[in-house]
């Protein structure tokens, strides 16, 4: 049997630094990744990164979000970066990073992190 525990507020051990539960569902990441030599290292509700192609690398999400209408946001290194209309899913992501020739490039090392509301 499953339990269930219902609070308002969460604070630490002292009874300070306290935050809402409004906060924890709807301000934090849902998922997050870190990936090097496009294979992810680190991550948070990220089952897999796929390299598809040069400069595209795709993640899959262990948890499905509700909607494709999550917000995420992608950086590495010093090139142009983006997460790609085509690859918006509730359970992947598509990353795109282009040199400044406007030419697809892997990337070394990424961060991506992504905010919505989990299926």
């Amino acid at each position: 049997m499953a339990s269930e525990l219902r609070v308002n507020t969460l604070k630490d051990a002292a009874g300070a630094n306290s935050v809402g539960m409004a906060y924890v569902a709807g301000g934090s990441a849902k998922a997050w990744s870190y990936f090097e030599d496009q294979s992810v290292t680190t991550s948070l509700n990220v089952s897999s990164g796929t390299d598809t192609s040069a400069g595209v690398f795709d993640l899959t999400f262990t948890n499905a979000f509700s909607t494709d209408d999550w917000s995420g946001q992608y950086t590495h290194e010093d090139h142009v970066n983006y997460i790609s209309s085509s690859g918006r899913a509730t359970n992947t992501l598509k990353t795109v990073s282009k040199n400044s020739s406007n030419t697809n490039v892997d990337a070394t090392d990424g961060n991506v992190v992504v905010h919505g509301d989990l299926a």
